[in-house]
């Protein structure tokens, strides 16, 4: 029957089909899609404001984080210079061009979100040694996001100030 339907040789689905009262779009309503839809265009976040918002946070993450713990003279030390590190990669990537191709658009967005789960376990962590370890890491993807998202820098080892 299927078969049927597909090559048209039903005449009673046909016919059925052409009996259907037929629907006129009112002449308005594309206007209001549109319009919808430049709203919902306006109210989208600029990339920079979310850069900005990220920076601001991971320094107040790792505000609150040398607040908290009790000062250990190695590690303090380390991952003050780690943090410092962490704020020089943002500040490139920031001042960075926008990235234009897709491939380096996904490599970011990947690697913005291994930034972000590092964030998330920073302020679980509970000794310096492992904050200091996670503080390495996020200097070390920070250096891998700005060699993607500028690509006239080229790659980077991570550098502790």
């Amino acid at each position: 029957m299927s078969t049927n339907i597909m090559n048209n040789q039903d005449p009673s689905i046909a016919q059925a089909l052409r009996d259907l009262p037929q629907l006129d779009c009112p002449q308005d309503q594309w206007q209001a899609i549109a319009a919808g839809l430049e709203k919902r265009k306006r109210r989208t976040v600029p990339a920079s404001w979310v850069r900005s918002l990220s920076a601001v946070a991971s320094l107040l993450l790792a505000v609150f984080i040398s607040s908290v713990m009790p000062p250990q003279p190695n590690d303090t030390v380390e991952i003050q210079q780690l943090m410092a590190a962490s704020q020089y990669y943002e500040q490139r990537v920031q001042l960075a061009p926008r990235v234009s191709r897709a491939d380096r658009a996904m490599a970011a967005a990947e690697i913005e979100d291994l930034i972000a789960s590092v964030d998330s376990q920073l302020v679980m962590a509970s000794g310096r040694t492992q904050q200091r370890l996670l503080w390495q890491q996020r200097v070390a993807l920070m250096s891998h996001l700005v060699s993607v998202t500028d690509p006239g820098a080229g790659f980077e080892q991570p550098r502790i100030l």
